[in-house]
């Protein structure tokens, strides 16, 4: 008992002695790191870290926030090549910034890169109260050229503002959503700083009631001085422009003096080198465009001149933007809005290193984003509608679609910007251009702190994505399966009825109508039959069309090829559109054709005036037949003395034909071409370049016989109820030629004398007038071609008032230039209102206004009849119908603007709806107060020619909406007159010898033209516009 309460005794002792030498040893530290090593590992953290260590304590966020710190960070990540190549991020401006990673585009490659966006926040997003400090007074602009244009901005005050980039520097952007609201903005931290307004802005706000009229943007960092500064140009009420420059540090705005410029293009700066970039024009009487570079540390311009061939053209349509490709100064060079060259300085601020890069497509408008980082010397660039990523080393390409972000309606009807965010660089574009003149790029190198100011340090690795919160995940989700949900619905409805709207004859799946009188039912076999492939001659009259005998029997009389649109067409094209597919067949694409009749032959002889159908079946690559309708085929019947378009009908099985007729007056050696543009309505989309399958199926010799017992009925001249047909088939027939024909200086071909007459029945007047070298253009009807005289005789004491887009322009100059005796006249505006006399006669005059309908703001482009949404555009229109007299004719169509500006063919129909329903107002109103309505001449919009052919405005689609727009006019009660300039302008339509892709009235000029030939032929618009004279003046 004593032992065991001895050993607890020790047990305790030993306890006691164990916690107290424990208590007595000190904790082992851990080893402290020098501070020095300490901010070193965290200058090599990633941007997206440092960010969240700032939140660990005090101490790293007096650390990480310092802007010592942040320049060392900054300055190590410049430093850091691989750093730069990773991480990048696109920003798109939709009334909204929406980010998107670069980084899943990978390397090489060709086809199609699907890329996400990510919405992020920034100032003014949802800032009601600062978006009406700019929308709450009616402005007034006055734009160079005096035209006024007057809006009410409470009108409609929009939810969102836009945001206007004016450029970036070290990941610091400048961005507005008006000139005079402007924020340094973060994207990283979010954080920004407004910048106050510029003098000018304040003082000169309100000048009788007038805003200043334009202001520009641009932005840099001067790394000598540690500063961060904006410049702006203002063009003053007076005209005057002046520029300013506010610096960061200073917090203040300061005039710039001893300026040379007359006019600066209306783009924000470009940065690079220290210095901010802008084409200019200097003052007056030097008439000389030059590069002007604002340097931030002297805060003085300085020039630099501009490529050889870019400062030599004078023309109106002249267009330069400067850029930045692989980090030196560039400029995208156009004349005649013909992209051919972009220009790059490969050693900066020496003239002498210009240097001249071609890509080897044809494009409208180009932007170069940024260089990659490998070894593919890829450039991601806008080209036209598309986001690309080009190889200059192997001359390909890969489309980029962005998902997550509707790029529909609301990119297409905006102006759009693309930003790409790191290595950071920031890139805005101010979409189409097609034609534009208002894109612009911008490039940046990393995140950059000021010293002072309420910007803290941004992370120059990656920017900072912010999510969705859950509330705007949850909107997002119900708003999609609501979608879809009326997607199954609309799918639904379209699919049970369709059968009842599948009609067997159609002109092209979605134009007009072939009438064959009397015409045989089409009897095709689901199944082609192949013919051999052995070339054999086949004599054929297949399908012929003859009408009655004449008393005569041993003639036969036989009728013209005529063609009518469709009833109902605007309802038949939208159910064949969305028709379904299910069946293999229906969802096979087309890449052959099956034409039994011809295949096989070398040669194939028919006989002159007889109407020849032909029908062929759509194959998909396995040779199986395709079952569904739908694809857009081109057809030209090509003679040494005729060009035509022969018709095509869609079955809606996959099945077609084509119907050829040549007078006998032009029988010979003849090509018959077949083209697949488009397959299943894929023209009508958005953006189709990408979609464009261009491939020439067919090229098949014909000869045409003249046989004596064909009889054809001679064509009449055109009356008053010739223009009543709402779709032509025409052709074009040379009545004599001089193969010496040369261009003179002043750009024009006076290739036979001015009063070479017409061979009736093909026309009346002189066919040398027109300049065309002997071609002259008819269809159910032949053409009176006007002499000064005559046409005065119709036009004088009238007003003529056009609403269309700017192939109305053409024409007008065209009129004025070669037919009423205007040659003086270079140019006409967009929107003008004008009495011209007549020369020999001072007492006749002709009051002419034309309204650009491209957009609302005559400057800009892209909105088509979607520009009527404007109040004040609206009550421009109104005004001119108000007066105590109003016009005697209008001249009215869509034009190309809105092939790019509706996302798909349901909004363009609600688009034409709404026209025709304000203009019905608008007549209706002329009615009320007693006056009688002007006549209604609808000239439909131009087939778009060679490399514009697969773009958004291409002919599939223009035909398409022609028809739609046409019948919303009809059914309104409006149109009097058709003048089919859709068909005129395509036999010339496969190349850009007549036109400049969307023009074929362009202004003679003995230059470089589109195609790369000296000159281009101007005479398709010339025929326009007696073919206009005719239904303005006929009875």
């Amino acid at each position: 008992m004593m032992e065991a309460t001895k050993r607890e005794r020790r047990r305790k002792n030993d306890d006691r002695e164990k916690s107290s030498n424990h208590e007595a040893s000190p904790e082992p530290e851990l080893p402290s790191l020098p501070e020095e090593v300490f901010t070193e590992i965290l200058l090599r953290s990633p941007a997206r870290s440092v960010g969240r260590f700032r939140c660990v304590s005090k101490a790293f966020c007096s650390l990480l926030s310092h802007p010592k710190f942040a320049k060392s960070h900054l300055d190590l990540i410049l430093r850091n090549d691989a750093v730069k190549s990773r991480n990048r991020r696109l920003i798109l401006s939709l009334n909204n910034l929406f980010a998107v990673d670069l980084d899943s585009i990978g390397d090489g490659g060709e086809g199609t890169s699907d890329l996400t966006a990510v919405e992020l926040d920034y100032p003014f997003k949802e800032d009601l109260d600062l978006l009406s400090e700019t929308r709450s007074e009616t402005i007034k602009f006055r734009l160079w050229g005096g035209t006024e244009m007057t809006f009410d901005s409470d009108s409609d005050p929009p939810k969102r503002s836009w945001v206007d980039i004016a450029g970036s520097s070290n990941g610091l952007v400048c961005i507005s959503s008006d000139e005079d609201i402007v924020f340094l903005f973060n994207p990283t931290t979010g954080e920004s700083k407004r910048i106050p307004e510029s003098p000018e802005s304040l003082s000169s706000k309100y000048v009788d009631e007038e805003l200043v009229e334009i202001e520009i943007l641009g932005f840099g960092f001067d790394d000598l001085t540690d500063d961060y500064k904006v410049v702006k140009f203002v063009a003053s009420n007076d005209g005057d422009l002046n520029a300013y420059v506010y610096s960061l540090r200073r917090d203040s705005w300061r005039r710039i003096s001893d300026m040379r410029y007359r006019h600066v293009h209306p783009n924000s700066g470009v940065h690079l080198n220290g210095a901010v970039h802008w084409i200019v024009k200097l003052e007056e009487g030097q008439n000389k465009r030059v590069i002007a570079a604002f340097d931030l540390e002297t805060e003085k311009f300085r020039e630099m001149s501009l490529p050889g061939e870019a400062g030599d053209c004078d023309h109106m349509f002249m267009k330069l933007e400067v850029g930045i490709l692989r980090e030196c100064l560039c400029v995208v060079y156009s004349c005649y809005e013909m992209h051919d060259v972009m220009w790059v300085m490969n050693k900066y601020g020496l003239e002498s290193y210009w240097s001249k890069i071609r890509i080897s497509m044809s494009y409208i408008s180009l932007k170069p984003l940024y260089s990659t980082e490998n070894d593919h010397e890829e450039v991601l660039l806008v080209l036209d509608m598309n986001l690309v990523l080009y190889n200059f080393k192997w001359n390909t390409l890969r489309n980029l679609e962005i998902q997550g972000v509707d790029l529909g309606v609301e990119f297409e009807a905006s102006i759009k910007k693309l930003v790409d965010c790191e290595s950071f660089v920031i890139i805005i574009i101010d979409e189409f251009s097609y034609i534009r003149t208002d894109d612009k790029v911008y490039i940046i190198e990393a995140f950059r702190m000021p010293e002072k100011g309420a910007i803290p340090s941004p992370a120059p690795s990656q920017l900072l994505i912010l999510r969705p919160s859950p509330l705007l995940q949850w909107r997002l989700g119900a708003l999609t399966a609501l979608i879809f949900f009326l997607m199954l619905v609309v799918w639904n409805i379209d699919s049970c009825s369709i059968q009842s709207f599948v009609q067997p004859w159609r002109f092209n799946t979605y134009s007009v109508r072939v009438t064959l009188s009397p015409s045989p039912s089409p009897s095709l076999s689901p199944k082609p039959h192949l013919e051999s492939d052995k070339p054999h001659r086949q004599n054929l009259t297949l399908n012929t069309t003859t009408g009655p005998r004449n008393p005569d029997p041993t003639r036969v009389q036989v009728g013209w090829i005529a063609a009518e649109s469709e009833k109902n067409f605007t309802a038949n094209l939208m159910r064949n559109w969305l028709a379904p597919g299910g069946a293999p067949c229906r969802e096979a694409k087309t890449v052959e054709i099956s034409v039994p009749a011809i295949d096989g032959t070398d040669s194939v002889e028919l006989t002159a005036g007889e109407i020849h159908e032909f029908k062929f079946q759509a194959l998909d690559e396995s040779r199986n037949p395709v079952c569904i309708g739908g694809d857009y085929f081109e057809t030209d019947l090509s003679g040494e003395n005729w060009k035509s378009r022969p018709p095509v009908k869609d079955f809606g099985d996959g099945s077609y034909s084509f119907s050829l007729q040549v007078h006998p007056e032009f029988a010979g050696e003849y090509n018959l071409t077949v083209i697949l543009l488009f397959r299943h309505y894929q023209g009508l989309k958005i953006s189709t370049a990408r979609l464009g399958f261009d491939r020439k199926l067919r090229n098949v010799r014909l000869r045409f016989l003249n046989k004596p017992h064909i009889l054809l009925p001679e064509l009449k001249s055109c009356q008053k109820s010739d223009f009543t047909r709402d779709a032509w088939s025409g052709r074009w027939t040379r009545l004599g030629r001089n193969d010496d024909c040369q261009i003179s200086n002043d750009g024009r071909y006076r290739c036979l004398a001015a009063d070479f007459p017409c061979r009736k029945p093909w026309c009346d007047g002189a066919v040398g007038a027109i300049e065309s070298n002997g071609w002259v253009y008819s269809t159910h009807c032949s053409f009176k071609l006007f002499s000064g005289d005559s046409a005065w005789d119709c036009l004088k004491n009238r007003w003529i008032f056009f609403w269309g887009d700017s192939n109305h322009v053409d024409s007008i100059r065209n009129l004025l230039n070669f037919v009423l005796g205007h040659p003086e006249i270079p140019a006409v505006p967009r929107r003008f209102d004008l009495k011209f006399s007549n020369p020999k006669n001072s007492s006749e005059t002709v009051r002419i206004t034309s309204i650009f309908n491209g957009h609302w703001n005559e400057t800009k482009n892209y909105q088509g009849l979607d520009s009527l949404k404007d109040r004040d555009f609206r009550e421009l229109l109104e005004k001119y119908f108000s007066e105590n007299r109003v016009p005697d004719a209008m001249v009215v169509n869509s034009g190309l603007h809105d092939g790019i500006h509706w996302s798909n063919l349901r909004a363009f129909v609600k688009g034409a709806e709404t026209a025709a329903a304000f203009w019905r107002d608008v007549f209706e109103g002329v009615k009320r107060r007693g006056l009688k309505p002007p006549e209604v001449v609808f000239r439909n919009t131009i087939a778009t020619g060679g490399y514009a052919r697969t773009l958004a405005f291409n002919p599939s689609k223009m035909e398409a909406f022609n028809g739609v727009f046409l019948e919303k006019m009809r059914d309104v009660g409006l149109v009097t007159s058709v003048v089919d300039n859709f068909d005129m302008t395509y036999p010339w339509h496969y190349d850009n010898r007549c036109s400049d892709g969307v023009h074929y009235g362009r202004t003679p000029a003995k230059m470089r033209w589109r195609d790369g030939e000296i000159g281009h032929q101007y005479f398709v618009d010339l025929m326009l516009v007696h073919v206009l004279l005719n239904a303005l003046c006929a009875r």
